[in-house]
């Protein structure tokens, strides 16, 4: 039997030039807009649970390391992890799941424009014997790529609080 992609076969319209080319495509590993779109989608969400674990579990020298280099500036290794710690998370993250992960135009604090980025909803909750019930924190994180690297932001307040050598409160 004869596919519709072998030479001399009739073609019926558009329709199945498009899935011959898009058969083609997948035969030689060549993605497609929507997969490469999934795969993306895929990699911010793997980083912002990442990330969202790391800060969680109070390992902020880790975290800074895939901080925007701008906020990197602001808020320096030492300083940063000297500040961090001043407020720690209370608990641990028993639960992280994601809700939704989208592009979109992210403002970077310390830049005039938002540039392209994606955000990733988090439903984040924390327990604790310290804590009486169960603490539950839906949490929308800005990624953007820098160097075809995901990094992390700071919000606004806490990227202001150490431009001024402050320590956020």
């Amino acid at each position: 039997m004869r596919s519709l992609c072998t030479p001399g076969v009739v073609r019926r319209g558009r329709t199945a030039r498009t899935v011959c080319v898009l058969a083609t495509l997948l035969a030689l590993g060549v993605a497609t807009p929507r997969a490469h779109a999934a795969s993306h989608f895929a990699d911010a969400r793997g980083f912002a649970v990442r990330i969202v674990r790391l800060i969680g579990e109070n390992r902020y020298a880790e975290a800074w390391a895939s901080l925007h280099p701008l906020h990197q500036q602001a808020a320096p290794l030492e300083r940063y992890v000297q500040c961090e710690n001043m407020t720690p998370i209370p608990g641990r993250i028993t639960s992280l799941r994601t809700l939704r992960v989208w592009a979109a135009p992210v403002h970077v604090a310390g830049l005039p424009n938002p540039i392209r980025g994606t955000k990733v909803t988090l439903r984040i909750v924390i327990a604790d014997r310290s804590i009486p019930a169960r603490v539950v924190v839906v949490k929308t994180v800005s990624l953007v790529k820098v160097a075809r690297n995901w990094v992390w932001l700071l919000p606004a307040a806490r990227y202001a609080a150490y431009l001024a050598g402050e320590c956020p409160q």
